[in-house]
């Protein structure tokens, strides 16, 4: 079995997605502004969740990339695949 036991994108197995909102990013790091965090908020069978996409800016045609998922219960994605968390 895989680390990942559920949608990385939700954090969770199964899904009721509502009230779906991407926000616009909070925070834009380093000097050259290579790095920013998106707040993603939706209820997922009626609980309100949060999660926080960090993005890495490309240098390739795509532009930005996700790089990191941040949970509302403290985990990431890396560590879950590194098997931190």
């Amino acid at each position: 079995m895989g680390a990942i036991d559920g949608d990385p994108i939700y954090n969770a197995q199964d899904m009721e997605i509502k009230h779906f909102v991407i926000h616009e990013p909070d925070v834009v790091k380093g000097q050259s502004g290579d790095e920013a965090e998106v707040k993603v908020t939706f209820e997922n069978f009626g609980a309100k969740k949060e999660i926080i996409f960090v993005l890495r800016r490309s240098t390739g045609p795509r532009g930005w990339k996700i790089s990191n998922i941040k949970y509302d219960d403290g985990a990431d994605l890396l560590g879950i695949l590194k098997g931190g968390n």
